[in-house]
């Protein structure tokens, strides 16, 4: 149930946790670093990216793929 309108606690919330990444470069960026730091006899693999850049689970990841802004990030 949503707090009352006036609550304290109501005020602020824009709809969910803020985006780890603003602009497809910052996370252009950090996919080039998981390639980089991988050791010669290393495979990248989705988990590992997705992990690597801050996100909980693929989905959360493949999410940023919905905004067109982000669609073609380290492509």
């Amino acid at each position: 149930m949503p707090a009352p309108k006036g609550n304290t606690y109501a005020l602020g919330n824009n709809g969910g946790r803020p985006p780890i990444y603003e602009t497809p470069q910052e996370l252009e960026e950090k996919i080039n670093e998981y390639f980089d730091s991988l050791g010669e006899n290393d495979k990248p693999t989705i988990t590992g990216l997705c992990l690597y850049c801050g996100f909980a689970c693929r989905d959360s990841f493949y999410d940023y793929q919905k905004n067109e802004e982000f669609s073609y990030a380290g492509a």
